[in-house]
């Protein structure tokens, strides 16, 4: 190897061999001072990234508000526009309505039946 490892790749190394070139030493067990060769695993960004949303541990995939905090559309300027126009034909028909919190600021809308 002949440079400085993270302990978990020099772990990888000591039981598998050496790792290919681009590639990551992912955790099973999430816990990044694991050393433990049975609990990794070879793998890119996008699989490590991937393993981690379907545990539930990407909160930002996993609890979509989280998506830049409800402006991920916000830099579409023809989006913004489509949904505002349909936004007020919902509220002008009475198909979509406002709902408050207990302090009276808007949390939301929902669709009524």
């Amino acid at each position: 190897m002949g440079k400085r490892q993270a302990a978990h790749r020099v772990s990888f190394h000591l039981a598998f061999g050496d790792i290919p070139e681009g590639l990551y030493i992912c955790h099973h067990c999430d816990n990044k001072l694991c050393v433990r060769p049975d609990h990794l695993f070879l793998g890119t960004q996008k699989d490590n990234m991937q393993d981690w949303t379907v545990k539930g541990k990407n909160r930002l995939a996993n609890d979509r508000s989280l998506w830049n905090m409800g402006r991920h559309w916000e830099n579409n300027d023809a989006a913004r526009l489509k949904l505002s126009e349909l936004r007020k034909q919902e509220f002008s028909t009475g198909k979509r309505i406002i709902i408050r919190g207990c302090d009276g600021r808007i949390m939301g809308t929902r669709m009524v039946k």
